[in-house]
């Protein structure tokens, strides 16, 4: 169930995200409460003001952070007694940390009026079908975010590799031949060396140099004839 009030009427403060239920004695009729956050901020509140999830969590056998993004929590953040489950971009479910079992208490009638309540609503329970679209709608999602990733791969690597040809055939280099070692650091140097201008560039500076130094000395011989003066 979803959106599951802690109390009937005018008296709920807070709800839980999911409600999950077993209905089987085999299974042991264990109450899942599940509380799910997409973004690390809500994460951060959440564990600011830990009495915030106690009104439904005191009904519950077991407590879980549902997470859509790994980044949202820390596996050291979660509390002792909370569970953690993972939905995986291919929409698979992992529980990246089982939540112990607790002693809830006995069920108020105020909030098995609100369970009842989601239960009967169209809205208010997740069937079988929603959750296998929503499986379906995760896998699309992570297939169309992992082919942009394999394409901008791929063109990150066609354009390096036609750099590499490009350099190897201006410069005789051959960067991937193992009968010679290349070193990287005095390439590098050599390639800044030329791109700065090479002896051309030295040459400026050394001109630049010179111009500075007579200058200095004009200025020097200025001062020496005015204290003469």
């Amino acid at each position: 169930m979803a959106e599951v009030r802690d109390a009937a009427g005018f008296g709920a403060s807070r709800s839980a995200d999911f409600l999950a239920m077993s209905l089987w004695p085999s299974r042991g009729l264990d109450m899942i409460g599940i509380e799910r956050k997409s973004y690390r901020n809500d994460w951060l509140k959440e564990l600011k003001t830990p009495a915030k999830a106690e009104n439904i969590y005191q009904y519950c056998d077991r407590w879980y952070l549902l997470t859509d993004n790994e980044n949202v929590a820390k596996i050291e953040e979660i509390p002792a007694t909370w569970g953690w489950m993972h939905i995986n971009p291919d929409g698979k479910l992992k529980v990246l940390k089982e939540a112990p079992l607790i002693k809830p208490i006995p069920v108020s009638k105020s909030f098995l009026a609100c369970l009842l309540k989601r239960a009967a609503s169209k809205d208010g329970w997740v069937t079988l079908e929603s959750i296998n679209d929503k499986i379906e709608a995760a896998k699309k999602a992570g297939e169309e975010s992992n082919n942009y990733q394999h394409k901008k791969i791929s063109s990150d690597y066609d354009q390096l590799r036609k750099t590499v040809e490009q350099f190897e055939l201006a410069t005789g280099i051959n960067l991937l031949n193992r009968h010679w070692s290349i070193d990287g650091k005095k390439t590098g140097e050599a390639v800044k060396f030329v791109l700065d201008g090479g002896l051309e560039g030295i040459k400026k500076q050394m001109e630049s140099i010179k111009n500075f130094h007579s200058a200095i000395g004009k200025k020097i011989i200025d001062y020496e004839s005015l204290s003469n003066a």
